[in-house]
């Protein structure tokens, strides 16, 4: 079931192709801050960085295997995991958004793929994806997977960074299904601390200043 969960974070990275070992990243203010990629979110509340997978989901599940993994909350009174990763695309940010339709074609097909493989796992109760109808460039696909236990649900964004660049940013959830609606507004809080944080404009902003 874990390599189910490691093959849906995957297809998220679609355009994903640097293997340059990540940047210095620091907590400040209770927030995550990755300025390589220029971004931040907030660490939930009663969530705790980790950097092992916890028991409840098994061993097989290492994150650390991925390069483009940035960080971990982990909620051990509510079984509920988050993680984040990051990658640049090696192509400049408008001229990806001159042909969102291209993408979406892609994404399409590679997700159905993909959604395809995972009902084959008979632990797989249900498996859907959902792609965004792109505004100005955020929210791209939303990918959602319940287990015999388990239920799992990736969010990605496509954001301008580093003058023209296009970063991917993925933000990836897996909880037991008993918690799962206390576990989801904790991966809302953090999602939403990324597109509306005041701190994260101020820093940035104030970052290209000087």
């Amino acid at each position: 079931m874990k390599k189910f969960i490691l093959l849906i974070i995957a297809v998220i990275f679609l355009a994903s192709c640097a293997t340059t070992p990540p940047a210095p990243s620091r907590f400040e203010k209770g927030f995550y801050i990755y300025p390589k990629h220029e971004f931040a979110v907030k660490t939930p509340e009663g969530w705790h960085q980790t950097k092992r997978p916890p028991d409840w989901m098994g061993s097989s599940f290492m994150p650390k295997q991925h390069h483009h993994l940035r960080i971990i909350f982990l909620n051990n009174t509510t079984n509920g995991f988050i993680s984040i990763t990051s990658d640049k695309v090696n192509r400049p940010y408008h001229i990806m958004a001159m042909n969102p339709h291209g993408l979406i074609k892609f994404l399409d097909k590679s997700l159905k793929e993909t959604k395809k493989k995972l009902l084959k796992n008979p632990t797989c109760k249900s498996c859907d994806y959902e792609i965004i109808n792109f505004n100005r460039w955020n929210e791209f696909a939303t990918f959602s997977t319940v287990f015999l236990n388990l239920k799992s649900i990736i969010k990605g964004y496509m954001y301008s960074c580093c003058e023209d660049d296009a970063c991917i940013l993925t933000f990836n959830m897996v909880s037991t299904e008993e918690n799962y609606i206390t576990n989801i507004s904790a991966f809302y809080s953090v999602v939403n601390s990324f597109q509306d944080n005041p701190f994260y404009k101020h820093y940035f902003n104030k970052q290209g200043a000087e």
